[in-house]
């Protein structure tokens, strides 16, 4: 389709040349010209704001106020399908504490972006990527040439395996820290259900 609406025609970020950080590291909030990193893992392959206030960002008729760690939490909760609760507060909770953290993830849910799924105990509490958060990171998805591009999904697939899913962030965040301590760095996460969709 030849009209098909990118929200980078009418939103001028100043995307300069950056590195990428961790999924569970902290960071300064300015714009990404001027930071050392470009937002995570996860969200350097989608063209959302990566500072402290909050900028409009759009998917084709809607639009939602984000900043850079709300912009990297649906990033991350949409390339591992499901994230503790928790864990999203410690990725949220930065120099703000975990009030804001908290407050940035009802931001999240409150359009529908992110959804929470309760849990016996409250602080065992997930949370999913919904169709819309998902659709909002691919429709400012940046491209890479050369390069896999990171899944994003949306919804609970197995709510079975969801006591394993939750620990799969946990796990691959511990070897990214690993990985970053020996000079490397993680391009993309690859679940098990894109491999056997593979």
């Amino acid at each position: 389709m030849f009209d098909r609406y990118d929200p980078r025609d009418d939103d001028h970020r100043d995307l300069g040349e950056s590195q990428e950080r961790g999924w569970g590291s902290r960071g300064g909030g300015e714009r990404v010209g001027s930071r050392q990193d470009e937002g995570g893992v996860f969200a350097r392959q989608v063209d959302l704001p990566r500072g402290s206030e909050r900028e409009l960002v759009r998917e084709r008729k809607r639009s939602y106020e984000l900043n850079g760690r709300e912009g990297e939490t649906l990033a991350t909760v949409a390339a591992f399908r499901v994230v503790q609760a928790s864990d999203l507060r410690e990725l949220l909770g930065h120099e703000h504490g975990q009030r804001s953290a908290q407050k940035s993830l009802e931001h999240l849910e409150a359009p529908g972006l992110l959804e929470r799924i309760p849990m016996e105990r409250r602080d065992d509490d997930v949370v999913v990527a919904t169709d819309r958060g998902r659709d909002l990171l691919e429709a400012n998805r940046r491209e890479h040439a050369g390069e896999r591009q990171q899944a994003f999904d949306a919804g609970l697939r197995k709510p079975r395996e969801l006591t394993h899913d939750v620990q799969v962030y946990r796990t691959c965040r511990d070897a990214e820290a690993q990985i970053r301590e020996q000079g490397g760095r993680v391009r993309r996460v690859v679940l098990d259900y894109e491999l056997k969709r593979e």
